[in-house]
């Protein structure tokens, strides 16, 4: 995990320039995540056929099956470390991101010891569907780390002991506690269980990306995951943006880089 990490800092720093003029087909991330997406890794977890979907059409949606989430998460994963790297070299002068899931982000909740008890069985006897949890362990807190905002908005809880992992949520929040929100929510809404970021660039072009999927070893109701990416005249992208922002916001959160 460490080794991977330092391989991809060290691609980033031979790669990153001035951000050019945001467009459809040319946003500030793309040259990193062009980079990333031909490795070997990707290419293996079809990310790679995914991220040029994602550029041609903005907005992707499959039926869900076994190599569903560990293409799209890992596509999560390529974008997350990207942020996370443009942040540190000051190229994203704001990035604000939110988890919105059944239970706290499972990134956050995770060790290497704790694994057999975080994940399902079946989960854990997958390399591919263990590595989308081991990747992102990384890429989340680094995200925090460089200066990015995450909210964690679940459903709230009466009993926290129930869930795996809460010491080890609560450590990360205690860190990192300018970048980490902790917000538990009432009124959950299951459709829109995900993640989703909105960055400005030092260009000032924004940047959106999300992923609408199940959390991992909670159940998925629609069987289907949906991917967006683009800057917001983008009118399927805005539209997502939009609904997104309104739900936040009725828990008080505010999904906005200009607040």
């Amino acid at each position: 995990m460490k080794k991977l990490s330092s391989i991809i800092m060290l691609m980033f720093l031979s790669l990153l320039s001035n951000c050019s003029e945001p467009t459809s087909s040319d946003l500030c991330p793309n040259k990193i995540i062009d980079e990333l997406a031909s490795t070997r890794f990707a290419k293996e977890h079809g990310t790679t056929e995914l991220w040029k979907k994602l550029q041609e059409h903005s907005h992707f949606v499959e039926v869900e099956t076994d190599s569903t989430r560990p293409k799209f998460v890992n596509m999560q994963f390529l974008f997350e470390s990207a942020l996370s790297a443009m942040l540190k070299n000051q190229q994203i002068l704001k990035s604000v991101a939110v988890i919105y899931a059944p239970k706290p982000p499972t990134s956050l909740r995770a060790t290497g010891s704790n694994l057999n008890l975080l994940l399902p069985e079946k989960t854990l006897k997958n390399p591919d569907q263990l590595n989308t949890v081991v990747s992102r362990y990384e890429s989340i807190r680094e995200y925090a780390q460089n200066g990015g905002v995450l909210y964690s908005m679940y459903k709230n809880i009466s009993h926290e002991g129930e869930i795996v992992g809460m010491d080890i949520y609560h450590e990360e929040l205690k860190k990192y506690p300018n970048n980490l929100e902790d917000t538990p929510i009432d009124n959950f809404d299951h459709s829109f269980t995900g993640a989703s970021y909105i960055a400005r660039c030092n260009n000032g072009g924004t940047i959106f990306f999300s992923i609408s999927a199940s959390q991992i070893g909670q159940n998925n109701p629609n069987k289907t995951w949906k991917i967006y990416y683009g800057n917001l005249s983008n009118s399927k992208v805005k539209s997502h943006y939009k609904a997104l922002k309104n739900l936040y916001k009725k828990s008080g959160v505010s999904f906005d880089i200009d607040s």
